[in-house]
């Protein structure tokens, strides 16, 4: 009779392990912080830095390259460049940037002139384009100075507005044909005469309509038939975060004015917080990115879950926590990228992120390593302000300034089906198109570790880990490096680069890149980096990866 031991050894032994490869697609679907990290829909991502999302798979985002320097005084603590406008009639186009008090013009490339309008209360100036038979211009207002007027010349105060009483105005939009502007801490809101940029305004009060009180910050015109006409509405938005629909024209004629609706949704986060979306006008607010035809059709709670944001909720709710009332809040479109970017301040630490969606299927990511206090659009270029005092082209080349882009991924966790066996990672392939002398660096996450460490990444990115040719051993040392590249810093120097992995010249193909890995636990995710820093502004990455495939050998439940 066998005995008590062997019977026990028998009851314990596993089945021999099983190998197979695991095709996983890259996370298309983009970035996901709202998902049970163990029950995450496949091709989304709880971690996607500096990737950006496609249809067909995802790519390290754009650099930035310098437009404007010398805007005041140099360094850091001279502050940032707050406001950034476009001008745009006929062949005119002008971009301007407001700093320390001055505005100053930047459409070209280079150091800044004298600046073109001074001596402002702030420069967080609030604007919007106008077009009359006199030509067209920029309304800008600040909340503390005369509203101010760009007329494709010079900036000035003429013609005046006149008859606002109470305070300055904060916030200025078009709607109707009309300029409306609201006043500073105020329920009460201004408009001009159809197709005037002065005169005297006329007060619309709109305080008896607002339930929680406070004060209209933003407004918009609301186009409900996705083009422009007389089903435009006029949108108000309250700093408690109500609502104000109205339909007409004349707001002085009741036959032809009409309050339409009123909604409450999530308090807006700034004065910059509305942007066009489609046919569609979304509202940035402490619950999300808002669209006004969800609003429309549900409650707050269930509008909630048809925000453009709810993806990454989790994500953009830790960010709103802290930093509600910070300045740098910012939505803003890009029609030539499909983008919408939500600008993301955090004080405490002075870093600023940018949340992006692809407008093309709604998939989010997140940018880091770009300094921005401001986003403007102009002649189908993004632009923004430095914390620095400089003004950047955004979405442009294959390196930040002069500093390396780094990516950083992490695909949804998979059991393979099994959620009790125990599996062990060993090789993954990554498939990208692109010029075959760019290679990601790879890893295998396990359970749910959102950090896994990348030992070859580490190695080729210490200090002072540099190879000697004729001394160190082929297939040992990090060979090739630049003479005096550190990358604590990040920083690069023109034509010097790092052999495998600064972006060279080579032809657009399918490649793939197999690296071994150690991955074991019941859930694994490929996890992937990417270096961009080829030094040249004018040249993209040109890099999209599409697929992985992970060997993966599964052993008995434990």
């Amino acid at each position: 009779m066998p005995s008590k031991a062997r019977l026990r050894d028998r009851t314990v032994q596993q089945q021999p392990a099983r190998s197979k490869v695991v095709p996983l697609l890259a996370p298309t679907k983009g970035w996901s912080s709202e998902q049970n990290l163990a029950a995450m829909e496949p091709d989304t991502a709880p971690v996607l830095q500096n990737w950006y999302p496609e249809p067909d798979g995802i790519s390290p985002r754009p650099g930035y390259v310098v437009q404007a320097t010398g805007l005041g005084a140099p360094g850091p603590g001279a502050g940032a460049v707050n406001t950034l406008m476009s001008f745009v009639s006929g062949s005119a186009r002008r971009l301007f940037a407001a700093r320390g008090g001055n505005i100053y013009r930047c459409d070209v490339a280079g150091p800044v002139g004298a600046p073109v309008w001074t001596g402002a209360g702030n420069d967080q100036w609030q604007w919007t384009n106008f077009a009359t038979a006199g030509g067209q211009f920029i309304s800008a207002v600040n909340g503390a100075d005369t509203p101010v007027l760009f007329n494709g010349t010079s900036f000035g105060t003429s013609p005046a507005i006149t008859g606002v009483t109470g305070g300055a105005l904060v916030n200025v939009f078009s709607s109707q044909s009309r300029l409306w502007y609201c006043q500073v801490n105020s329920a009460d809101v201004w408009y001009l005469a159809a197709a005037a940029v002065g005169g005297a305004a006329t007060l619309l009060p709109l305080g008896a309509l607002l339930v929680k009180g406070g004060a209209i910050v933003a407004g918009g015109s609301w186009a409900t038939d996705s083009g422009s006409g007389m089903s435009d509405l006029t949108v108000f938005v309250s700093s408690e975060g109500e609502v104000l629909i109205f339909s007409g024209t004349d707001p002085a004629s009741a036959a032809t004015w009409q309050l339409k609706g009123r909604y409450q949704i999530g308090k807006p986060l700034g004065f910059r917080s509305l942007v066009k979306f489609g046919g569609d006008l979304a509202i940035l607010t402490q619950d999300g990115l808002m669209s006004l035809g969800a609003v429309m059709r549900l409650d707050r709670t269930a509008a909630q879950q048809g925000a453009l944001t709810r993806n990454i909720r989790q994500a953009y709710a830790a960010a709103v926590k802290d930093d509600a009332a910070s300045f740098g809040w910012q939505t803003i479109g890009f029609a030539r990228g499909n983008k919408i970017f939500v600008n993301v301040p955090h004080a405490a630490t002075g870093v600023t992120r940018q949340f992006v969606m692809n407008t093309l299927h709604g998939a989010w990511c997140e940018y880091r390593g770009i300094q921005a206090a401001c986003f403007v659009e102009h002649d189908d270029k993004l632009y923004f302000g430095g914390a620095n005092g400089t003004v950047y082209e955004a979405e442009r080349g294959s390196i930040d300034d002069t500093m390396v882009i780094r990516c950083n991924g992490l695909s949804a966790f998979t059991d393979l089906g099994d959620p009790n066996s125990y599996k062990i990672a060993s090789v993954l392939r990554a498939t990208y198109r692109g010029r075959p002398d760019i290679r990601p660096y790879l890893a295998v996450a396990a359970d749910y570790d959102l950090a896994p460490t990348f030992e070859e990444y580490e190695l080729e990115n210490a200090i002072g880990v540099f190879g000697t040719w004729g001394v160190s051993k082929w297939g040992q040392s990090t060979w090739g490096r630049g003479s005096g590249i550190g990358l604590s810093s990040g920083s690069l120097a023109w034509s010097q680069g790092q052999w495998n992995q600064r972006v060279w010249g080579g032809a657009v193909t399918v490649s793939d890149y197999t690296q071994s890995v150690f991955g074991a636990g019941r859930a694994l995710a490929p996890a992937f980096r990417l270096n961009i820093y080829d030094g040249s502004p004018a040249l993209e990455a040109n890099f999209k990866l599409l697929r992985f495939d992970v060997s993966v050998e599964a052993g008995a439940t434990l």
